[in-house]
């Protein structure tokens, strides 16, 4: 296991340790449909939902969430990162960062929190928020 380079967070697995977590981390999430960058999706999940931004947003995001914290960090050199991850994701063979096919995307460019939030809660049935 090893800390993903630049983010301040995260485990990047590998190989045989992979293996060993990917069918203890289904069979403790079936039914839930979530998505993220080593999260399984089971095919069983009633809703399965993608939460999706653009490298620049998401960069954009980033580098907000650091200064406030006092980090200092180019927003170029986080998109670089974010763009160089994600690749490295999508070509992977274990695994491969996409959403499942028949979940809804959510794009959260434009979107605020509770947008966000309120999409969601749509797409389960639920009132929205406020």
């Amino acid at each position: 296991m090893a800390i993903a380079a630049g983010t301040g967070f995260g485990l990047t697995l590998a190989g045989d340790i992979y293996h060993l977590l990917a069918k203890p981390i289904r069979d403790t999430f079936s039914g839930l449909g979530v998505e993220n960058r080593l999260v399984f999706t089971s095919p069983a999940a009633p809703l399965k939902i993608y939460l999706d931004a653009s490298p620049a947003e998401r960069a954009r995001r980033r580098h907000r969430e650091l200064a406030e914290a006092g980090v200092d960090r180019s927003e170029a050199d986080i998109l670089a990162e974010l763009e160089q991850r994600d690749e490295m994701d999508r070509q992977r063979h274990l695994s491969p960062l996409r959403p499942a096919a028949d979940a809804l995307v959510i794009d959260t460019d434009d979107l605020t929190l509770e947008e966000v939030v309120d999409r969601v809660r749509a797409a389960a049935g639920a009132p929205a928020t406020g």
